[in-house]
């Protein structure tokens, strides 16, 4: 069963991926893309999906936990089944609420990303995209063949060396950590989604309404069905986005400022020198210059 924003789904709304898990589908991925417009569960992604334990091998290293693995990722990203996804239960209505996070970095000086990194498997960078190209690039090296996930020009890996090499190289690729030998900056525009699971098994209610539904007993519902909803908690996003603490504008403002402090004062100062000076000399000028009259009154005698 699948269910978007409250109208059926197909098959047609998934695409078959090669991922470092196997095969994967991935929903929404090819055009026309479908588009959310209300948050809230009624108008997420429903699905109700058959685990099939019954096709488990037991050589497969992916096999030891029954259940799916989900990732949500851009459609250019490389998903990275084994260290991103989270996973759900059979026998339980799993409910993923999401949101949207999107981080712009600076580029050197300020920052470390690089809009300029390129690399030799994919045409578009990204985190993932560069994790997987160096785990890529160590097991072509060691085995001499590329597992049918990653591109290259490399033959494709065969079950013997599957089981001989590269299951060993991924562990020892792992155990020695040299993914912390390779250059993977942050890319500078990234949108990443997080999400908080949470789940609660089937009610014996529902139990009896699938297995008459579907004609499973009991115990194979318990061991094989998974419900499975995702949806957007909000329509609105995160946004990071780093900034100069201290730009070159801002410099030449501080700058200037100073610069006109001290000059302002000293032109302040020199205009009041010359104005003591001026007062002092025009007051001593009408001094210089004062002519006294006296004046008699009375009688004069000759």
């Amino acid at each position: 069963m699948c269910i978007w924003s409250g109208e059926e789904c197909t098959s047609r709304n998934f695409t078959r991926t090669w991922t470092d898990m196997g095969v994967c589908y991935t929903f929404n991925l090819d055009l026309p893309q479908l588009n959310q417009t209300r948050a809230g569960a009624s108008y997420g992604l429903q699905l109700l999906m058959d685990v099939e334990q019954f096709e488990y091998l037991a050589l497969s290293p992916t096999s030891a936990a029954a259940g799916f693995v989900v990732l949500l990722h851009e459609p250019e990203d490389v998903p990275l089944m084994q260290d991103l996804a989270f996973k759900v239960s059979p026998g339980f209505h799993n409910v993923a609420g999401v949101t949207v996070q999107r981080r712009i970095s600076l580029q050197a000086p300020f920052g470390v990303c690089e809009p300029s990194k390129t690399l030799n498997r994919y045409s578009q960078y990204s985190l993932s995209a560069c994790k997987s190209n160096c785990q890529a690039d160590y097991i072509s090296d060691t085995c001499d063949c590329r597992h049918t996930a990653v591109p290259g020009n490399e033959s494709i890996c065969d079950p013997n060396k599957l089981l001989t090499c590269v299951f060993k190289a991924e562990d020892n690729y792992i155990k020695n950590n040299l993914a912390a030998k390779c250059s993977c900056p942050l890319p500078c525009d990234e949108v990443s989604y997080q999400t908080s699971l949470s789940s609660s098994c089937f009610a014996d209610y529902a139990m009896d309404v699938f297995s008459d539904r579907m004609g499973f007993t009991r115990d194979y519902l318990k061991g094989n069905i998974v419900k499975l909803d995702i949806y957007f908690k909000t329509l609105s996003f995160l946004k990071i986005e780093e900034k100069e603490a201290y730009t070159w504008l801002a410099f030449w403002c501080d700058v200037g400022g100073a610069f006109g402090l001290l000059l302002g004062s000293t032109i302040l100062t020199i205009v009041e020198i010359f104005d003591f000076i001026a007062r002092n000399a025009f007051s001593g000028q009408l001094k210089g210059g004062q002519t006294k009259v006296i004046v008699f009154t009375g009688n004069l005698k000759s």
